[in-house]
């Protein structure tokens, strides 16, 4: 890591009577060297010599770069300059400059370390604190909070800090703010760090917007709560959101320009496109989520025939107050539907069904929600089975705002079933006869053994149940054996039982 000359001035500040000479603020050093009458002048690394107090100006060659000069005389040559004017061992200053470059460089290897094992960008900002005293996060390109560092001082000094710690965002009034001041569209354009002095966060801070392909990935900020560090950390901060954006530019991963790298991942997920399994680990990584958690795909759709189609604007609220309201989800908009992915294992998922109600009431969306999957190689099966519920829920209740696979799934494999198979074939024979008993003599043995095999054929349930005396179920049970040619002992003989029940309760329920 190369550092200016003032970075490694204000750090020698805190010890010294320092003054800067001919400051050139763009010219960086990679490391330090002692003159003596053998230096070699290289530049290759643009090194800053230091120069001890016996040593006069016209040793000072004018291949330096950058010079330390000890003495209490000021120097006339025209070279960057940091001036030393007390009285203090070369070779002290020479041991704590370089403790300055070897720190930075060790931190710097810590980076590209995580980077290449794939650690999430969540795990790798962090590592911001090995070299600053500032708070700071990492935000996604809509703002998102990925990352964030408590901070006890941030937070009892800054109310926005205190919003942003407490909901994981900034709330809408600040970031309206944020735009109408015109602040947001220098944030997504600069490339390189800067200090901005801003009113909307009542507190200085640090940031460098991190790019992809030319396109917002994300935001880093430093807060400046403590004085004399903004030097440090604009240098810091360009430095670690230059290696984030080589790392993305160079990363044979598929990123998407609204710096949401899982959704194109996510996407061939749900598509069955064949990943390898570092891909799908890294993706986990991204996410903070485990193979091993549980599930669930929700669907949103406008409720008509017609696809979800929303504009730039639109969808990025629309995924914004899905993600906000369920912070355990990744939402995107895939193949004409608002697709949530809802990690079940973390406790704030538990009212996900209340959730997607409310999203439906307060935008006029639809939700279908699938079974829940034991692990997230089952997510595509969990897409198949809310595509499948939709369709089930929108044909038989459209009034509903929600519909759940675990109410729709037999109706879903008879539907299957029967665009192969012929309905008659399904039906067993004596339930046709009980049914044509029943349409006889107004009796409910159809019902009566559909609610006994529920109940694994115990008697007592089936009656407390049916709210009948027990004695009337063991009559009934003795009527529709006898009309009945098959053994209820046999466990193949009920399964098809009870599938010719559910197909024909099915449809009857349709109205066909």
């Amino acid at each position: 890591m190369k550092l200016s000359l003032r970075f490694l001035a204000n750090k020698l500040a805190f010890s010294y009577d320092i003054e800067i000479l001919n400051e050139e603020p763009a010219k960086k050093y990679g490391t330090v060297r002692l003159y003596n009458s053998a230096l070699s002048t290289s530049t290759k690394y643009n090194p800053i010599v230091i120069i001890p107090a016996q040593f006069s100006d016209d040793d000072v060659s004018a291949e330096f770069k950058g010079v330390i000069w000890l003495g209490r005389r000021k120097p006339r040559f025209t070279q960057p300059t940091i001036w030393i004017k007390d009285k203090v061992p070369e070779l002290l200053i020479l041991d704590r400059i370089q403790n300055f470059f070897d720190m930075h460089n060790l931190w710097c290897d810590t980076v590209r370390s995580a980077l290449l094992e794939q650690k999430t960008f969540a795990d790798v900002v962090p590592l911001l604190s090995h070299v600053t005293i500032n708070p700071f996060y990492y935000a996604d390109a809509s703002f998102r909070t990925l990352a964030i560092k408590d901070d006890d001082t941030l937070y009892a000094s800054s109310s926005s800090w205190r919003m942003q710690s407490e909901i994981g965002r900034h709330p809408i009034e600040i970031l309206s703010k944020f735009v109408t001041s015109g602040e947001l569209g220098i944030v997504n354009e600069r490339h390189d760090a800067w200090l901005f002095d801003s009113s909307t966060f009542h507190t200085p801070f640090v940031s460098k917007t991190v790019f992809c392909n030319n396109d917002v990935f994300g935001h880093l900020f430093i807060i400046q709560t403590y004085p004399d560090q903004e030097v440090f950390d604009i240098e810091l901060l360009e430095t670690f959101g230059n290696m984030l954006e080589a790392h993305l530019n160079l990363s044979a991963m598929s990123y998407s320009s609204s710096g949401r790298p899982f959704e194109p991942m996510l996407i061939n997920q749900l598509a069955g496109v064949q990943e390898n399994k570092t891909e799908t680990n890294y993706l986990l990584k991204l996410l903070s989520w485990r193979d091993d958690d549980h599930y669930h795909v929700v669907v949103f759709t406008n409720g008509t025939e017609e696809s979800f189609e929303l504009n730039e604007g639109l969808s990025s609220l629309a995924i914004q107050a899905i993600e906000d309201n369920l912070p355990s989800s990744k939402a995107f908009l895939h193949d004409g539907n608002l697709i949530c992915i809802v990690n079940y294992s973390r406790p704030e998922s538990v009212a996900a069904e209340d959730v997607a109600v409310h999203l439906c009431e307060r935008f006029g969306w639809k939700a279908a929600i699938s079974d829940r999957g034991t692990s997230f190689s089952t997510i595509r099966a969990l897409y198949k089975h809310a595509l499948a519920t939709m369709d089930a829920g929108l044909k038989n209740d459209p009034a509903s705002l929600l519909y759940s696979f675990e109410d729709y799934r037999l109706n879903i494999v008879f539907t299957m079933l029967l665009r192969h198979v012929d309905e008659d074939f399904l039906m067993h024979d004596d339930l046709r006869a009980l049914i044509n008993y029943d349409v006889e003599n107004g009796s409910e043995f159809v019902e009566t053994l559909k609610t006994y095999l529920d109940n694994e054929r115990n008697s007592s349930r089936t009656a407390d149940v049916m709210f009948l005396h027990r004695n009337s179920i063991a009559y009934r049970l003795d009527k529709m054996r006898s009309l009945m040619t098959t053994d209820l002992n046999d466990p193949e003989n009920r399964l098809f039982l009870m599938l010719s029940i559910y197909l024909w309760l099915s449809r009857c329920e349709s109205g066909q």
